[in-house]
């Protein structure tokens, strides 16, 4: 067996970092946490933005004076002051910003029929009893100080927290003590010596500011080229890959044991981001802002309502409803418009003409067991129409954008691209100076892949890993198993399901129902043979399964990925381009959220950000403070006097 010893590299790192447990891997930082006996509450920057969230409500609300929360009917049918394109997190919130103001007048376009985005719910299981299973956002991560849980404790969402304990399985499916434990030379205490010198590369040397000494040279100069110093500049940046490579002298192929490496690898690196080590910043990735701001604990969501009840109860606070109970909620309110797709946005550079946009109606198709529920457009000019506006605010992931511009860039013509993206007029490819690079970018993604058995044939752990290889994946073919039917949420439901990522996951999204099947019944077969064999008497086959469900992320139109990460490709100078106004087009959604980018509180606070950017610089809300903490804290000027101008200093 490899020992991974301590390098003198090594050595000078902990002597730098001793200390260090905020690192990139939430499971990792468990680990540590219950090693140490750490514990983080809210930083004190999270509690000033929640003090400065409540101070600019409060001046809203002051000038709003009896218009406050105007629920109803649009003033004026086919004219508003703001589109708000999607209903997820950060467009329920932008709404209810707007909506605080009692004059603002604004539309919510969903091309959908549900609100929450990428906070998705359906029910699962055979016969009569259904279980709510999520499939998207699984997690509340931070419950000290932040919006998600402070809302998920108003609203009742139920759960419970997870420690992410778990067993780990080899490549034959027997479990392996020695990598489950961290014994010393084990590949999983490899990984994390690993993970913790990336962590320190990442705080240490690629976070140093230009000019500023760096406190390990050693350490430093082993991600620059050969023989050469390392010199902090800006931008520094290359993906976790190279970095365990180059720093920690670690690769997975050179490795006893390459399918246990790459396996415990996943639950640190992949699990965390959705995608491989190849495609992850180590500079951008690091800390994990949630725990750092928001203190430490993970609220596994199991609400029948579903994780969507957040922004759905968020929504319910300004806008009218028929129904609005515990249980339930229903809209009747004209500024929110489910089923309407935006197809074209006609914008002004300038910001002089109004904004048009063109929207389609929807209607649900769900009848491919291998594709997500669709919402094409219904046929016929009748089904089009449009709004006019003094803004569009756009929430979408920058995912769908990237197919904008793909689409832009390969001259596809807008008629033929009404269901794959929504395109803009001018094109954003000519008048944003570096949007391109959006088109090297890919979204994390957890494919998960649901089971139901009529017996329960596994442990009681939370999760449990398996090393299985196959083809090209060596450890990450089926990954990360998680147990539903635990105590704290479903003991009685018998559902165990499947996490993949990156690659594997993209590759899943594209399998058929029965092919997916197929391949995965081996692996639990290989794990658990002899309780297999006790309960159904042989291996299991495809009619032992009594429900099945597989995400498909990468493949719906409305989103083309996960979440939206830290990628290697989109440097976090570029990112800038993602978090302005451009004339009358302003850009949110949760990647215009620096800090706290691919968490779901992530698009609740970028939400809020943009609306009161909005009211300070268009609507006279001269008072609000528009620092914000998704800008890491610092300030925002306002803009010049002269308008139209972008969102500029962020």
């Amino acid at each position: 067996m490899k020992v991974f010893a301590a390098t003198p590299t090594t050595l000078a790192l902990l002597a730098v970092f001793p200390t260090m447990v905020q690192g990139r891997g939430a499971k990792s930082y468990h680990r540590r946490k219950q090693e140490t006996g750490s514990k983080r509450s809210a930083s004190p920057e999270a509690m000033e933005d929640k003090k400065r969230r409540q101070r600019n409500l409060k001046l809203i609300r002051d000038a709003a004076g009896q218009r406050h929360l105007f629920k109803g009917n649009l003033r004026k049918p086919g004219r508003t002051d703001v589109v708000i394109g999607g209903v997820g997190y950060a467009g329920a919130k932008l709404g209810e910003v707007l909506a605080e103001t009692g004059s603002v007048d604004f539309v919510m376009l969903e091309a959908s029929d549900r609100i929450g985005g990428r906070m998705s719910n359906v029910p699962f299981g055979a016969g009569d009893k259904k279980y709510s299973i999520e499939l998207g956002a699984q997690w509340i991560d931070g419950i000290d100080g932040s919006p998600s849980w402070d809302l998920a404790v108003e609203s009742g969402l139920l759960g419970s927290f997870d420690e992410f304990g778990f067993e780990v399985y080899d490549e034959n499916g027997d479990r392996d003590l020695f990598e489950e434990y961290f014994e010393e030379g084990s590949e999983c205490l490899a990984v994390d010596t690993a993970n913790s010198i990336s962590d320190s590369i990442a705080f240490g040397c690629l976070q140093v500011n230009e000019g500023d000494p760096i406190e390990n040279q050693t350490l430093c100069d082993s991600i620059a080229s050969s023989g050469s110093l390392f010199v902090p500049g800006n931008n520094d940046d290359i993906s976790v890959e190279m970095t365990w490579d180059m720093a920690a002298d670690f690769r997975i192929f050179d490795r006893d044991s390459p399918s246990s490496a790459r396996n415990c690898q996943t639950f640190y690196e992949d699990f965390e981001q959705g995608l491989a080590p190849y495609e992850v910043s180590t500079n951008n990735s690091v800390p994990l802002k949630a725990y750092v701001d928001f203190g430490d604990g993970d609220y596994f969501v199991s609400d029948d309502r579903g994780f969507s009840w957040l922004p759905k109860y968020l929504c319910a606070k300004y806008l009218s409803t028929s129904v609005n109970t515990p249980e339930e909620i229903v809209f009747d309110d004209e500024r929110l418009k489910l089923n309407h797709k935006i197809v074209v946005v006609k914008w002004d550079p300038e910001g002089e003409k109004d904004v048009i946009v063109v929207a389609c109606l929807t209607e649900r198709v769900d009848d491919n067991p291998n594709m997500p529920a669709l919402f094409p457009c219904k046929p016929g000019r009748r089904n089009l129409f449009l709004i006019r506006a003094n803004e569009f605010v756009s929430t979408f992931s920058v995912s769908v954008l990237r197919e904008s511009v793909r689409l832009e860039k390969e001259g596809v013509s807008f008629r033929d691209s009404v269901d794959i993206a929504p395109r803009f007029k001018p094109a954003l490819s000519e008048t944003i100076e570096g949007i391109d690079i959006i088109l090297g970018y890919r979204a994390g993604i957890y494919n998960k892949a649901f089971f139901q058995f009529s017996k329960k044939f596994w442990s009681n752990a939370a999760y449990m890993q398996s090393a299985y290889s196959e083809g090209p994946y060596v450890g990450d073919f089926a990954p990360t198993w998680s147990n539903r039917a635990r105590e704290g949420l479903d003991p009685e439901s018998n559902i165990l399901h499947l996490y993949t990522f990156s690659d594997r996951a993209f590759e899943l999204d594209q399998m058929s129902k029965d092919d997916v099947i197929e391949e995965l019944l081996p692996v639990l077969n290989g794990m658990f043979d002899a309780n297999i064999t006790e309960l159904y008497g042989g291996p299991l086959t495809k009619e032992d399964v009594l429900d099945f469900y597989l995400t498909r992320w990468s493949v719906d139109p409305l989103f083309y990925g996960g979440f939206d990460l830290e990628h290697i490709n989109v440097p976090l100078s570029s990112r800038e381009l993602f978090k302005k106004r451009y004339g009358n087009l302003v850009l949110s959604g949760v990647y215009s959220c620096d800090r706290h980018n691919g968490w779901t509180h992530g698009g609740l606070l970028a939400g809020e950000r943009t609306g009161i950017l909005l009211l300070k610089e268009r609507y006279g809300y001269e008072d609000l403070d528009t620092t914000n903490i998704c800008d890491n804290g610092t300030g925002q000027t306002s803009s010049p006097a002269s308008f139209p101008t972008s969102f500029d200093d962020i």
